[in-house]
């Protein structure tokens, strides 16, 4: 009996080190570069996909893997080599995906953001004691006709939409991610101050953690 229990619990360790380091491909599907040919634009966030890890509330899995955010889908995509798999949502509701530009501010989703984003994939660019700030990204698609010569052409094109969001309060609103409205949401003195100082770029993704880590330092 007691060497029964011993086994099992080898076995449940061994099925613990594997999820963490691998993700099943048993389910995948083959890569079809040619999928969206037609529809101008593309529905991926990123240029160049990515490495990084996901995370469920069991395990955190390293993936060496290409990985990239499918605005049009609402889905990760995992690729090895000629094949991919979507994310498995239910299972994995974060993912921190690599920043080769500078790698201690990496992009960290989740799906645990409060109120109407929770469900959702959104990117986390802060989560503190007195604000959090994220994004989404959308890729809908639109279709428009053309005359040419006699003929009516139907162009399909990828319109991505990428939304702010402040939550502040117990509430949830879109904010523009310029300096004016930023001013408004944060107070000019302190959102120039921390601009100036820190020699900031709100175009940059590390910049922009840097931003709202040092706002909110100050309503400390």
């Amino acid at each position: 009996m007691k060497k029964t229990a011993l086994s099992l619990l080898f076995i449940l360790i061994a099925q613990t080190g594997m999820a963490q380091t691998q993700i099943s491909f048993m389910n995948a599907l083959p890569v079809n570069e040619d999928v969206y040919s037609d529809i101008a634009g593309s529905p991926y966030l990123f240029d160049t996909w990515r490495t990084g890890k996901i995370i469920s509330y069991l395990d955190t899995v390293q993936v060496n893997l290409e990985i990239n955010f499918n605005g049009f889908t609402n889905s990760f995509e995992i690729r090895k080599g000629g094949e991919f798999i979507n994310l498995d949502e239910e299972y994995y509701q974060e993912v921190v995906l690599d920043n080769p530009n500078n790698p201690e501010y990496p992009f960290h989703f989740t799906k645990y953001a409060p109120d109407d984003l929770s469900g959702n994939w959104a990117l986390v660019y802060f989560e503190g004691e007195h604000f959090s700030v994220y994004r989404t990204f959308d890729a809908g698609l639109t279709e428009d006709e053309i005359q040419d010569v006699g003929k009516t052409i139907k162009v399909r094109t990828f319109q991505n939409k990428r939304t702010f969001y402040l939550y502040r309060d117990s509430e949830l609103e879109v904010i523009r991610f310029k300096k004016k409205q930023l001013r408004k949401a944060f107070g000019k003195s302190d959102f120039d101050a921390v601009v100036k100082t820190n020699d900031l770029d709100i175009d940059e993704h590390a910049d922009r953690v840097k931003l709202f880590r040092a706002l909110n330092t100050l309503q400390n």
